[in-house]
């Protein structure tokens, strides 16, 4: 088959060449618009060969947002290297997902939410661990008050043992 930048490059050209068709008379406001649909109609065509399983189309969305995303991503968590396993995943998932893809807005803007979003859930649930793991650290069974009013713990038999034997 023909390669994706064939495909996407082919069909600029070919909107490019009925846009100039529909436009006799191009003022630059009417030109930047052409260049708008024409990136418009290129991502609905990456995204349309991903859900074909077009790995091309996957490696390109891999080479030309992976380095925004990252930073991205970094601005959330500040460690480069979880930054780029979360995008890593990110990026995987839309390839999971590519049969049942369903995107409205631009390829970048999905993405960058899609990472926004697998930040701020990480966050969430490194916050949620911290406070599990200062509760399993001290339960509710051994608080200070509990102490004081047993002697059913190590020192308190010691202690207990002592005492008797002083008496």
């Amino acid at each position: 088959g023909l390669s994706l930048e064939t495909i996407i490059t082919t069909a600029v050209m070919e909107f490019y060449k009925e846009a100039t068709k529909i436009i006799v008379h191009v003022n630059h406001g009417s030109l930047i618009k052409i260049r708008q649909e024409a990136l418009s109609i290129q991502e609905k065509l990456i995204v349309e060969q991903l859900k074909k399983g077009n790995e091309d189309a996957y490696k390109y969305i891999y080479t030309y947002h992976y380095v925004l995303l990252c930073h991205v991503a970094n601005q959330y968590l500040n460690d480069n290297f979880l930054s780029e396993t979360i995008v890593g995943d990110v990026i995987f998932h839309l390839w999971e997902i590519r049969e049942t893809l369903n995107i409205t807005i631009s390829i970048r803007s999905y993405l960058i939410k899609a990472v926004r979003n697998r930040c701020i859930d990480y966050l969430k649930s490194r916050s949620e661990k911290k406070e599990i793991s200062f509760s399993v650290l001290v339960p509710e069974e051994m608080s200070e008050e509990k102490y004081l009013q047993s002697d059913n713990y190590p020192l308190g038999i010691l202690l207990e043992r002592e005492l008797e034997h002083e008496i």
